[in-house]
């Protein structure tokens, strides 16, 4: 006989039979156990819950014949009213298949009368107590196992050696979009092969794409051919690398771009400077002034080229630059045409009047062109996409924006598909797209939003299944700044501010050019001695400093280009205004205001020049930084 512990040798037992000698019986064999038990009998299962309300059971010793219920019945009824007790079950039936079935049913062991003893009987019982509690500590730490995989942030699958489904949590059946009552007995619904890794494109009934990361353990001897297969959502991953690769190529192209602009940038600046010298010598011959002026259109036409290359790959093109919005979607029109295609009109609605912003013109364009792309795609067919700048209430500003010239509002419309409204919610979320994956990457709206927000701005949108949307971004708005007033009943100065003269009597002042090209060093310094200014060049930096440590070298102005080899314009600068507290700087780059750090502008007082420049803009300059107080 088994060695059964005292914590749990007195079994709370309860007898059914209809049969009063039966139960005598048992009561007699209960006497003779070496283990003392509190039996309990009933003669219906009413009678018996009645008994086990206040003490509990066990063990549950039932014969299979009443006469409320009878064989597969009494076993159902059975495992109802004693929930969670071990059954032991008597027959006076010899058949071993009802028996079979009955173990089936859920009784832990079924006796015929009159084939055992007590001892027999007692040894039944413990076995089936014992098997029970078993059953029900593996049925808890299967459920606390399955709470364990389902608090897992990774789905789990364990798959039989004929490769079905086992077992499997939540979040298997999240990803998969399939319910466990389905998923289990089944296939995987795509091809699996047992390897360690595996990746694969899966696409549910909800016809949402998933890059599926899968990671396989097979089981040891003991389960033989089993595996755990853990699942995991990579799609945001995969998206964020892809996006990080094409963002590395666009940086590469930017890099060539950048530097084949700076060299363009240089020819333009030889080219303007040139023109603007040309201008002085030609003692107003028409045919010259057609010419120059021709030049001129050129020159402008590349420098406009140039910017517009700059601000595409990335790159700011202007400090602290004042934006007309208007003005910007006219000369990004041909930009968003040429995106669009033949089959799309891009139509721009003129403002009532001016409306300005301080975002950047690379920013602005990323942001538009996104919104123009959007409103084409949803558009298959061909159509309008309208733009529209305007302002917005004050009151209505001071809601989002803390500042005293307002909102200014640039909306592109389309009569397109539109938007669900059940997914309106989710287009700003990061790589969310109804798009297929060579279409998009779900990143377009979310970048906008957070360029919008970087610059105190925000995003707005109204749509209409099958009648289109409206996209509205709302900016800071930014006072146009006005010349100052000019003296009135002063012609000669009037004369002297809108028209450079070719020639003065006495030299302004000293003015020292450092740049390593040789044609920009001249043609600058040519417009600034027409202008009046006497010029000394320098090819370099070591040049330049040089020319500074002499005592009897006089110069109020240094123009330097930003980008020499040896030592650059910024730390020439800052070492010539050390040796020279007054000496006023300006800064010359053909790469535009990339790489120009304006706190350091402005805490130096000096002016920024961009490549190319016409003889105002030099001289405007000069005459800048020659103004401010030392």
């Amino acid at each position: 006989m088994m060695e059964i512990s005292h914590a749990v040798s007195r079994l709370q037992m309860v007898m059914i039979d209809d049969n009063p000698d039966d139960l005598l019986i048992f009561e007699e064999f209960a006497r003779e156990f070496s283990e003392p038990v509190n039996l309990q009998v009933a003669t219906s299962f009413a009678e018996a819950s009645t008994l086990i309300a206040r003490t509990g059971v066990d063990v549950a010793l039932v014969d299979l014949n009443l006469v409320e219920t009878r064989g597969l019945e009494t076993v159902q009824r059975a495992r109802e009213v004693f929930e969670g007790a071990a059954l032991v079950l008597i027959t006076g039936d010899k058949d071993g298949m009802i028996g079979m079935e009955c173990l089936k049913a859920g009784a832990q062991e079924c006796l015929i009368k009159g084939a055992f003893t007590a001892s027999d009987l007692e040894r039944a019982i413990r076995f089936s107590w014992e098997r029970n509690e078993q059953a029900k500590r593996l049925r808890e730490r299967s459920e606390m196992f399955g709470l364990m995989l389902d608090s897992q942030p990774t789905g789990f699958l364990s798959i039989d050696p004929d490769g079905l489904i086992v077992r499997c949590n939540q979040l298997a059946c999240e990803l998969l979009e399939i319910d466990e009552e389905e998923l289990v007995g089944q296939e995987l619904p795509f091809a699996f092969k047992r390897e360690k890794y595996a990746e694969c494109d899966y696409v549910g009934p909800s016809g949402i794409r998933r890059v599926l990361e899968f990671r396989t353990s097979v089981a040891g001897e003991a389960l033989k051919d089993m595996c755990l297969v853990s699942i995991l959502d990579v799609t945001a991953r995969r998206e964020g690398e892809r996006h990080l690769a094409e963002s590395d190529k666009l940086e590469t192209v930017s890099r060539v771009c950048f530097g084949v602009a700076h060299e363009f940038n240089n020819l333009l600046a030889i080219t303007r400077t040139k023109t603007d010298f040309l201008e002085t010598l030609s003692q107003a011959d028409p045919v010259w002034e057609a010419h120059i002026k021709d030049l001129k259109h050129a020159c402008d036409r590349g420098a406009s080229l140039v910017k517009k290359l700059m601000t595409f790959y990335g790159r700011k093109s202007d400090l602290d630059a004042t934006v007309d919005l208007h003005d910007f979607l006219e000369s990004a029109k041909p930009h968003f045409q040429q995106m669009c295609g033949s089959d799309y009109e891009i139509k721009l609605v003129p403002p009532s009047q001016s409306y300005c912003t301080g975002m950047s013109e690379t920013n602005l364009l990323k942001v538009i062109a996104n919104l123009v792309c959007n409103a084409r795609d949803a558009m298959p067919e061909g159509g309008e996409i309208e733009l529209e700048v305007g302002g917005a209430d004050r009151s209505f500003a001071n809601l989002r924006i803390q500042g005293n010239n307002g909102v200014t509002c640039v909306a592109v419309r389309d009569k397109g598909l539109g938007i669900p409204k059940e997914l309106q919610e989710k287009i700003f979320e990061p790589f969310f797209t109804t798009k297929d994956a060579q279409a998009g990457r779900g990143l377009g709206l979310s970048v906008v939003a957070n360029l919008l927000r970087e610059n105190d701005g925000w995003i707005e949108f109204e749509s209409e299944l099958g009648r289109g949307s409206e996209f509205r971004i709302y900016l800071p708005a930014v006072d146009i700044e006005e010349d100052e007033p000019k003296a009135v009943g002063d012609p000669v100065k009037e004369l002297l501010e809108s028209e450079p003269s070719d020639k003065l009597e006495e030299p302004r002042v000293t003015v020292l050019v450092v740049d390593d090209e040789s044609i920009i060093r001249f043609s600058v310094a040519r417009l600034l001695e027409v202008d009046g200014y006497r010029v000394v060049t320098a090819e370099n930096a070591a040049e330049a400093l040089k020319l500074l440590e002499e005592k009897d070298f006089e110069a109020s102005v240094m123009i330097t280009d930003i980008n020499m080899p040896g030592m650059d314009g910024k730390e020439l600068a800052n070492r010539a205004t050390y040796l020279r507290s007054n000496l006023r700087i300006v800064i010359m780059s053909g790469f535009g205001s990339a790489g120009i750090d304006e706190a350091w502008l402005r805490s130096r007082g000096a002016q920024f020049l961009s490549k190319p420049f016409s003889r105002t803009d030099l001289r405007s300059c000069v005459e800048k930084v020659s103004a401010v107080q030392v």
